[in-house]
């Protein structure tokens, strides 16, 4: 069991198709002062989607292969699922792969099918969360060298071998590596994207990018050699930690560092109007360096891209349509047979403002005082509407 006062590393490890780069490993930390853990969604109803912004999550935490789970991750799926809600609440489509959904084939296809989503002025987000590897592929734009890849949760591994030999760890257990075909190279991701009907594409990858063994490949991690100049125009991509660095979880946090930090930000630019990837990421630079010291994620971007992402409403879409119901009803008294029959409807429709009032409220502090004063004075809130005779401001609705 690992120590639940230590950090765990979301591990990227080096593979080589022809020859090992480096074996499985499992890393360790020093402990590092853990924070509460970002605070959970509220149920909220969702807004419709809207079909110009689109999301493709990816996350694993337990993989087909043993050989694959070394650290085990825990919090890599809590992560997609987060991000998620506030995304949903901006009214993305959002595609969730977890765990065993999440296999090559399934991400491939989804990254296709995204491609085709978001049309003229839309928006297509990814988000990869679990390990990666730096893998050597002998085909493609740039055959031989390293590339950055995903592991999807049927990665394959294999026994290590250099020069047809078997490689062995120092405590004389073979030596193992990812297949390099059974991982999702980054470049593809972004090639495909590319040519994406939405005219912006974002890009979060909350993963570890060092390679286990400088030594076997020359100290390159995941990311080694990225640049600006690698992405898609109106595009950004940003890493939960720099080449060579390692992107942390702790139990405290019940997030990744990167992860729990991007919520945050987000929040925080919610509240001041606009989140872009530009103030996102700097924002989020500072944050993960605050919590872990060392972590230190990394923003590429052509633009600094709205990432069309709203507060929450202060009155849930529910209530919106109480009330308007209820003014309705004062504007259609003429269509009743009594006042009697009017001011039974009126109150109905009163009662059903309140109930809703504080019914599946929307996380925002204002929101939030909103409903509890309902339930402390709603009755005395509609009093004056379902009275006659008692004015709008009277001492208990005050």
């Amino acid at each position: 069991m690992r120590p639940q006062n230590r950090i765990s590393r979301r591990s990227f490890i080096a593979c080589q198709a022809g020859g090992a780069l480096g074996a499985l490993a499992t890393l360790h930390c020093a402990a590092v002062p853990a924070e509460k853990p970002a605070s959970e969604p509220s149920a909220t109803r969702n807004p419709e989607p809207d079909p110009l912004k689109h999301a493709l999550l990816v996350a694993v935490n337990d993989y087909k292969q043993p050989a694959m789970n070394q650290p085990l991750l825990k919090f890599a799926i809590k992560d997609a699922e987060a991000l998620g809600t506030v995304l949903r609440k901006s009214g993305f489509f959002v595609t969730l792969l977890a765990g065993k959904e999440a296999t090559k084939k399934r991400i491939s296809d989804s990254v296709a099918k995204l491609r085709e989503q978001g049309g003229g002025g839309g928006i297509v987000i990814t988000g990869l969360f679990g390990h990666g590897v730096l893998a050597k592929f002998p085909e493609g734009s740039r055959p031989g060298s390293a590339e950055s890849c995903f592991c999807p949760w049927d990665t394959q591994t294999r026994h290590a071998k250099e020069n047809g030999q078997l490689l062995f760890n120092s405590d004389g257990t073979p030596m193992l590596e990812p297949v390099p075909d059974t991982v999702l190279r980054l470049r593809d991701i972004l090639t495909s994207l590319a040519t994406a009907a939405a005219s912006h594409r974002v890009v979060f990858a909350d993963c570890c990018r060092k390679s286990p063994n400088r030594a076997r490949y020359g100290g390159l991690g995941f990311g080694a050699g990225f640049s600006t100049q690698d992405l898609p125009t109106n595009s950004a991509v940003i890493f939960g930690c720099a080449a060579e660095g390692e992107s942390f979880e702790h139990d405290n946090w019940q997030h990744g560092a990167f992860t729990k930090s991007l919520l945050e930000q987000m929040a925080s630019l919610i509240r001041e109007g606009r989140v872009a990837t530009g103030n996102l990421g700097d924002g989020v630079k500072q944050k993960v360096k605050a919590l872990t010291r060392i972590q230190d994620p990394q923003a590429f971007q052509t633009d600094s891209i709205d990432l069309r992402i709203t507060p929450e409403p202060l009155l849930a879409p529910c209530l919106l349509k109480a009330l308007k119901e209820l003014f309705a009803t004062i504007h259609g008294r003429d269509q009743y047979d009594s006042e009697a029959a009017f001011h039974s409807a009126l109150e109905d429709q009163g009662y059903e403002v309140c109930t809703r009032a504080m019914w599946r409220v929307p996380s925002t502090k204002q929101a939030r005082n909103l409903a509890n004063r309902f339930r402390e004075h709603g009755r005395e809130y509609i009093r004056f509407i379902t009275t006659p005779g008692v004015a709008p401001t009277n001492n208990l609705a005050e």
